[in-house]
């Protein structure tokens, strides 16, 4: 969080307004007797005062100074990254010293969810030795600080807290108001119309942040792979020549034809790999040369060559790939209902999990001999869990590659869109197409054919919906469980934890941050 200020820093000025038909002290007393205190508004002998937030500062003013009986003002509690938020100070009934004038300031300070302080200003003015308010009358200050929430700032509960101080009472109040910072989403490119422009995508699918910090991504009916600029806000093409088709091995990528690209990933040398479901292969990027050539699949459908050479060996519609701790090449071989494994010194492939054959995954077997049901998206975490999306299986599995085993992470096998809030085993998904492993020890799904992003916390085990509304359509921005989405595939979580969705039907591609 940042705190900005306009023009003076942390300047407050008070407006006065008579409150006309009611009596200002009414704000924290009814029929003669004193209101019970609240956190944000309390009151101590004749002065009291409360902390209002507002993301809207300009209409809180007009709201105030409008000369009504009673002033109706909306607060909030939720901020948003990019969105302003300001605190306001009421307060009414300042003790005046012998000469008539009265003094009255705060303290404000910032807590962040972790409960470390951030900002604490002392002494702003509320009413610093002016002649005392009239009875009826309210004070403002104005001239606030403003709270702006930056990307690098973690999301969760703050806490402002404002200690008012009225000098010649002897009276001090402490109003605290908390605010959850919570997720905006917005779109990183994409008009919602298909097409091939600088700010235009075509069905985009696989995504990922690179090592260069762009942005590199599937325009998958645009049969290309694309580089996003996320400074500039300038895109390049990186392979293909937008021409469906297997051809150019050997050349540069932007020259060869690609066929139905749906993920993309880098090796630790920074070289780019595309998975292509209609060429039946992988493909390799030199990151120096830009030449592409194929390490995987024929191009001919099929299943051969386990123990051969990976580029001897036929695939399957294949949909996803990762890069294991050692380096190996995980492809997801769909069609074959197998995951396949490519070694990176020797260029061979094998099975490494998956029978071939359509039946339910047992909780907790043995990865030899245990059958995946259309395994269609990888993602690993940290410490070499492999987490798996079985497509038709409609679940989430956790493979531990040291002792490779299989367990159940999420989904009950059936397709639906039920189980929010609660473990993420008991709920229901629908085709689920994308994973992507978070900072914070979190699994995102996209759950493609409910249009819409789901989260699992892996320490808790339970599953919510952070983007999208579970109906179809485009937008609006920027409110993530209000923005629909249509059959969002690629997802991934960049180092600050913020998530990139391939909204791909709605062609964009969105952030969650």
């Amino acid at each position: 969080m940042r705190i900005s200020h306009p023009v003076r820093q942390f300047l407050a000025v008070a407006i006065v307004i008579s409150m006309a038909g009611t009596v200002a002290s009414g704000q924290w007393f009814r029929d003669g007797e004193r209101l019970p205190n609240q956190p944000w508004s309390k009151s101590e002998g004749n002065f009291g005062a409360m902390l209002l937030l507002s993301d809207t500062p300009e209409e809180f003013l007009t709201a105030w100074t409008r000369r009504t009986p009673g002033v109706s003002i909306r607060p909030v509690n939720t901020i948003r990254r990019g969105v302003t938020l300001a605190p306001f100070i009421i307060f009414n009934g300042c003790e005046p010293n012998d000469q008539g004038v009265c003094s009255t300031t705060f303290d404000l300070e910032v807590l962040e969810p972790d409960g470390s302080s951030f900002l604490r200003v002392p002494g702003l003015e509320l009413w610093r030795n002016k002649p005392a308010l009239e009875t009826g009358s309210l004070g403002l200050s104005i001239g606030y600080t403003e709270i702006n929430l930056q990307p690098e700032d973690p999301l969760g509960r703050y806490l402002v807290r404002a200690t008012t101080f009225d000098e010649y009472a002897g009276i001090s109040l402490t109003l605290e108001q908390s605010l959850e910072a919570i997720a905006t989403t917005s779109t990183v490119i994409g008009t919602g119309s298909p097409g091939y422009s600088n700010t235009q995508v075509n069905n985009p699918y696989g995504v990922v942040i690179g090592p260069d910090g762009a942005m590199y991504f599937c325009d998958l009916d645009n049969q290309r792979i694309r580089r996003f600029d996320l400074t500039t806000g300038t895109t390049t093409t990186i392979a293909g020549n937008g021409m469906r088709g297997y051809s150019g091995d050997g050349g540069p990528a932007t020259e060869a034809s690609l066929n139905m690209p749906h993920e993309i990933q880098f090796d630790a040398q920074g070289h780019l790999y595309i998975v292509e479901r209609d060429n039946h292969a992988v493909r390799r990027v030199d990151a120096t040369t830009g030449i592409i050539s194929t390490v995987a699949g024929t191009g001919q459908a099929g299943f051969s060559g386990d123990g051969e050479l990976a580029v001897a060996a036929q695939l399957n519609r294949p949909h996803s790939i990762v890069f294991d701790p050692n380096g190996s090449l995980l492809i997801c071989d769909i069609g074959n209902h197998r995951i396949r494994r490519v070694n990176p010194n020797t260029g061979i492939i094998e099975t490494f999990a998956g029978t071939g054959t359509r039946e339910p995954t047992p909780d907790g077997a043995q990865l030899t001999g245990t059958p995946l049901n259309g395994p269609r998206a990888m993602a690993l975490d940290p410490n070499g869990n492999l987490y798996l999306a079985l497509r038709e299986g409609n679940a989430i599995y956790k493979i531990d590659l040291l002792n490779e085993t299989i367990h159940h992470v999420a989904g009950t096998g059936e397709q639906g869109f039920t189980g929010d809030g609660g473990p993420a085993q008991s709920a229901t998904l629908a085709g689920p197409k994308g994973l992507a492993y978070g900072p914070d020890d979190t699994l995102y799904i996209a759950d493609t054919e409910n249009h819409v992003i789901r989260r699992v916390d892996l320490s808790t085990g339970i599953i919510t919906t952070v983007l999208g509304n579970g109906e179809r359509g485009d937008g609006p921005e920027p409110d993530p469980r209000r923005c629909k989405m249509n059959r969002p595939h690629g997802i991934w979580v960049d180092e600050s934890g913020a998530l990139y969705v391939g909204d791909s039907e709605a062609h964009r591609i969105r952030v969650l941050q």
